[in-house]
């Protein structure tokens, strides 16, 4: 009989367990298992043996890992006791005198909870961990790539080492169907400039939310927000060290036209040599004085008068009939109109309503003391066009201005009144409309991280006491 029991084999993993007579029914008593669980992402979970004598799992071949998406390499010759792969992270249990080193082919930032740095080169950003490590959860991000220095290595005589590129793309624009002040579709062609850019993300909103990184190209189709009004496109560019610029923004209406205001240029001033003088000639130039006057500044363009509401009269004709899902018509529209104005949703003017508006509408109704049932009758009707009369704005959810985001650092997964807090924040500060269920996931740690990289934090979805600070700051 062999020495070892021998696991099914992958052509990824293999694990060796030392053998004896009485290991199956050990086994089968502490439900030992070694293995793979496939998630529909297709990303693999490796459960380590749950003993004081657990044995590593060694990889004999690189393995790829999907994680948000993006597909990242396990080394080979690492080992854990523990790999536990999700949608956002990873969690590794790497045992002592054993190493486990993850690698990003696209260079994205793999930022991790106990502080293990990453090495960055031109073609890859990699971690490694040497044991022993437990729990290890790694956060990578992949809207932003690391930095690297380039230098002249231990065999170019001396080189030395060049200091990191901390430069942004410059010269950013972009225009919509080339500088146009209105149009009928919401299907545009944006023109994108910048010097140095690798990357470009485009959002119709400008916290960037669910925007992504694309190859930088200096023209591409995008789909304004549905319904007639003012629009407006957000672009930022990326280089290949990872330096983000400032965002820029174009305007174009859909039903309207956006106001084009000049400025009045300057008209010309004084003639040099001649000062106050009208007649004569210049004691500089030789130039006439005639028509010499006092510099006449420029006047500044004035800013375009914003577009009216859809409701010149500060009311919507929501009509007289109960608005269910699946009601349609007119009142319907202006129902839509109303979430557009007051919500910023940019639903489509179709006049269907759908399970997702009454989803919104039965929030709206919680947050305005109704009853949240997703009818919209005479009380939720009055309430709304109360709300279309203008007013004091509301003041912030903390009548501090502060938000209680609580002591604990808030991650993927936190739940309570300190995540409500967060969400509170989100939706004051980004216009959102999350629901206030007191539950941390994915989606919002993704607008957590692009909320951190544009107030200069490390943008690791953590909200820790830097990012506490720095939301209550604003």
């Amino acid at each position: 009989m062999s020495d070892y029991y021998q696991p099914a084999e992958s052509s990824l993993v293999r694990g060796r367990i030392p053998f004896n007579k009485n290991l199956k029914n050990k086994m089968i008593k502490k439900r030992i298992r070694l293995g793979f669980l496939v998630f529909a992402f297709l990303s693999l979970i490796f459960v380590g043996v749950n003993s004081a004598n657990a044995q590593a799992i060694s990889l004999t071949a690189d393995t790829t890992i999907s994680i948000d998406s993006a597909n990242y390499t396990a080394s080979s010759g690492g080992a854990a006791t523990s790999f536990i792969v999700d949608a956002l992270t990873l969690t590794v249990t790497v045992p002592a005198s054993s190493t486990f080193t993850l690698v990003s082919a696209d260079r994205y930032k793999l930022n991790n909870d106990q502080s293990v740095s990453q090495q960055c080169s031109a073609s890859q950003n990699s971690i490694t961990l040497a044991g022993p490590l437990t729990s290890i959860v790694i956060t990578p991000d992949k809207t932003t790539v690391c930095a690297y220095s380039s230098g002249g290595g231990s065999t170019g005589g001396g080189g030395g080492s060049a200091p990191a590129d901390t430069v942004p793309p410059t010269n950013t624009a972009i225009s919509i169907n080339a500088g146009a002040t209105s149009t009928t579709s919401s299907n545009v062609t944006l023109t994108l400039t910048a010097t140095g850019a690798s990357d470009v993300m485009v959002s119709n909103v400008a916290s960037f939310y669910n925007g992504v990184w694309v190859p930088y190209i200096s023209s591409m189709p995008w789909t304004v927000l549905a319904g007639d009004g003012v629009k407006t496109v957000y672009a930022k560019f990326r280089d290949t060290a990872g330096n983000v610029s400032a965002a820029v923004q174009d305007t174009i209406g859909i039903g309207v036209s956006v106001p084009t205001i000049t400025a009045t240029p300057a008209t010309p001033g004084e003639i040099p040599g001649c000062g106050a003088r009208t007649t004569g000639f210049s004691s500089s130039t030789g130039a006439s004085c005639v028509g010499n006057t006092a510099t006449t500044p420029a006047t500044p363009a004035t800013p375009a008068t914003p577009a009216s509401p859809s409701m010149t009269t500060g009311s919507y004709n929501l009509g007289t009939a109960v608005l269910k899902n699946g009601s349609r018509g007119e009142a319907v529209k202006e129902l839509q109109r109303f979430l557009n104005d007051k919500l910023n949703l940019g639903l489509a003017l179709d006049g269907i309503l759908g399970p997702k508006t009454i989803t919104v509408i039965k929030q709206w109704q919680s947050d305005n003391g109704l009853v949240a049932d997703g009818l919209i009758g005479p009380k939720t009707k009055a309430m709304m066009n109360a709300d279309a009369t203008p007013a004091t704005p509301a003041l912030p959810s903390m009548t501090t201005g502060s938000y209680n985001l609580g002591t604990a650092v808030l991650k993927n997964g936190s739940r309570g009144e300190a995540v409500k807090e967060l969400q509170r924040f989100l939706n004051d500060k980004l216009n959102l409309g999350l629901a206030l269920d007191g539950i941390l996931g994915p989606k919002t740690i993704t607008v957590i991280k692009q909320w951190q990289s544009d107030n200069g934090l490390v943008a690791d979805g953590l909200i820790g006491p830097k990012t506490k600070a720095m939301m209550n700051a604003q």
